[in-house]
């Protein structure tokens, strides 16, 4: 057993370890590598890796000091993602600016409730009052990257447009 350990480690530490991608102008590198050798045994297989993302530009929050949970041994595969990682990557990837949407579009045509002042006639009535039955253009863009955080059986997404 512990010869397959170490035979399978040696394969986990030949899988290429990093991946460099250019997004946005910014080149971010990430870091893939298991922490240690596999461990087998007989209902499963326990692969503990790491993935990390740098560049040169600083992120604004501290890597957590680590994950530790409980995994079902039922379940093929199980992967335990911190909000770090998601959080480090939406830093990079989808800073101010890089989620943009236009209404009317495929999914709000012109027409829709959406783009008719009528849709807000209770909610804000001076504008429907100022603008009774005008369309409505949006052009919505992020004012900075969506930040991710994980509470227990919640999962909450902070996107300000």
């Amino acid at each position: 057993s512990s010869g397959i350990n170490a035979e399978y480690g040696d394969l986990f530490q030949a899988i290429p370890h990093e991946v460099k991608l250019h997004l946005l102008t910014r080149d971010i590198v990430f870091g893939f590598g298991p922490d240690s050798n596999p461990v087998f045994s007989s209902d499963h297989v326990d692969v503990p890796c790491r993935v990390q993302a740098q560049s040169k530009i600083p992120f604004p929050f501290a890597p957590p000091r680590g994950i530790s949970d409980s995994v079902d041994p039922e379940f093929i595969g199980c992967v335990l993602l911190s909000e770090h990682l998601v959080n480090s990557v939406s830093f990079l990837a989808l800073g101010k600016g890089a989620i943009k949407e236009n209404i009317p579009n495929k999914k709000f045509p012109i027409g829709s409730d959406l783009t008719n002042t009528a849709y807000f006639k209770k909610s804000l009535p001076q504008l429907y009052k100022a603008y009774p039955n005008k369309d409505v253009v949006y052009k919505i863009s992020n004012l900075r990257y969506p930040n991710l955080e994980f509470q227990r059986n919640l999962q909450k997404v902070d996107v300000p447009l």
